[in-house]
């Protein structure tokens, strides 16, 4: 019982999982720095009874209670040593549990109703007198056999201060407050004296019973100190996007709490998979406040979120598309093919070049940009375009190079869990060029940006991506998002995943 406890705590700080996140601070008026702020309304963390309950029946071959022994004195002379050994729970009922947040930062675990049946086997020697018709007889006791306790109506609470590790970004527990009480203990021992140590077994039950109480807390603290930051410090707060890159979700301040909910502030910054430690020169804006909504979880995502994205595709050449001969004269029609070859470009009048296939390669020589905006997200950035003679040993050779700024739009859906992406009105603003006129070039451009690299693009968008979720045992229900300017929300309820 007591690690499916810690589970319940465990799960509460897995569940800054469902942010992508973004660095930041908080600020006295509540809003952050942060690019991304998650919220966990206390409605959602009912949803931890249930989770609680699946976790302690499965893993109840995991869940033991170390052995004890004692002495009893009884009140008319004699005493008895008892020790219960191999102890195993062979059922479990959490009654009702609850998570109660408290500010600034506290978690209060809240158990009630619980119900416990253990075995084990006990084994006990000593005598103590046993009056029959007004004459004391000492009983030697020398016994051992099997032993049943069953708990009911047990209570506890336990608190802990929610924290993080500034060096890693991880977060913290620091057990604090705790109280425990048993309300009915009855223990049953399989015995050949029968109920002569029933008798026993009645009385020493209290003594059981105490030192159970006494052993909880201190339990319950092992395990936030030990086996629950164990687990914690050894979880990777980095989950994998696409295309090779990644997002670290590490905590960049201590979670804030009210009576209502919690509220978890984390990294967001993307990066190429082979290089974490890029740097780049972004920092994330001030953004508002979360929407006052009664969903189980909702998150905040700045558009500095998608801007380190953006600067880590480009790293990995997400953005690089070539057009090859064939399909240079589909995309601009073989007159415009021709014109190209024998007016717009000079050095391919060069015998040299004379009727060789040419190539154009694509690429972003800066990241493009990106601003979130009420029901749209503005994309702006640079591209480049190489022209590109090929030679009969495979090799290319440049001829001519232009460096155009484009403008888009691009639309973002949710059907479900799946977010979908499509790039709209796309249009190129000015040209500069290198071997060729850019005033020509400008229409061409704009051709091979509309009818090449952004339907390339919209192919991949328009297979979608799953909403993160690094916790398997969850699953979103009627998920929601709504662009605003400068953060993306997305709200959602929770249930258990099939």
């Amino acid at each position: 019982m007591l690690h499916a406890e810690m589970f319940a705590l465990n799960l509460l700080l897995l569940l800054s999982y469902l942010a992508l996140a973004v660095e930041g601070v908080i600020n006295d008026d509540g809003t952050s720095l942060a690019g991304i702020k998650l919220r966990v309304h206390k409605r959602g963390l009912d949803l931890i009874r249930d989770l609680t309950i699946n976790y302690a029946q499965d893993n109840l071959d995991k869940l033991t209670i170390p052995d004890f022994d004692g002495t009893y004195e009884f009140s008319n002379g004699g005493a008895a040593s008892y020790a219960f050994s191999k102890v195993a729970i062979l059922d479990i009922n959490p009654g009702s549990i609850s998570l109660i947040p408290a500010p600034p930062n506290i978690a209060t675990i809240s158990v009630s109703g619980a119900d416990i049946s253990v075995s084990g086997d006990w084994e006990a020697s000593g005598s103590f007198p046993f009056t029959v018709f007004g004459v004391s007889v000492p009983i030697q006791l020398d016994d051992s056999g099997t032993f049943r306790i069953d708990v009911t109506e047990a209570s506890l609470t336990q608190s802990v201060t929610l924290g993080y590790d500034s060096s890693t970004g991880k977060p913290t527990m620091i057990p604090s407050d705790c109280s425990v009480s048993i309300g009915e203990l009855s223990l049953d021992v399989d015995s050949k004296l029968g109920g002569i140590v029933n008798f026993l077994a009645n009385i020493a039950s209290n003594t059981i019973k105490g030192f159970l109480e006494d052993q909880i807390c201190p339990g319950l603290k092992n395990i936030v100190e030990g086996q629950a930051t164990e687990y914690i410090n050894s979880t990777p707060f980095i989950v994998p996007l696409f295309f090779d890159t990644s997002i670290f979700l590490g905590f960049v301040c201590e979670p804030a709490t009210t009576e209502d909910y919690f509220q978890f502030f984390t990294h967001g910054r993307c990066f190429p998979n082979d290089n974490p430690d890029i740097m780049y020169d972004i920092s994330p804006t001030e953004t508002p406040p979360l929407s006052l909504t009664d969903e189980m979880a909702r998150v905040s995502i700045s558009d500095y979120v998608v801007k380190t994205l953006l600067h880590s595709l480009s790293v990995n050449e997400f953005f690089h598309y070539q057009v090859d001969p064939d399909q240079i004269s589909d995309l601009l029609g073989s007159d415009l093919f021709d014109f190209l070859l024998t007016f717009l470009i000079p050095a391919l009048q060069d015998p040299e070049y004379n009727g060789r296939p040419i190539q154009l390669s694509t690429y972003p020589p800066s990241p493009p940009s990106a601003d979130f905006a009420p029901g749209e997200i503005r994309m702006a950035g640079y591209y480049s375009i190489d022209v590109e003679v090929i030679l009969d040993d495979g090799s290319v050779e440049p001829v001519a190079t232009a460096t155009a700024y484009a403008t888009g739009i691009a639309l973002v859906e949710l059907n479900n869990t799946i977010v979908t992406g499509k790039i709209t009105q796309p249009a190129v603003d000015s040209v500069t060029a290198e071997g060729l006129p850019a005033t020509v070039l400008e229409p061409v451009l704009n051709t091979l940006l509309q009818n090449a690299v952004v339907p390339a693009l919209n192919r991949i968008l328009e297979n979608g991506y799953e909403l993160p979720n690094a916790i398997a045992v969850i699953a979103f229900e009627m998920p929601s998002f709504e662009l605003k300017e400068g953060v993306l929300e997305i709200g959602t309820d929770l249930k258990l995943a099939n």
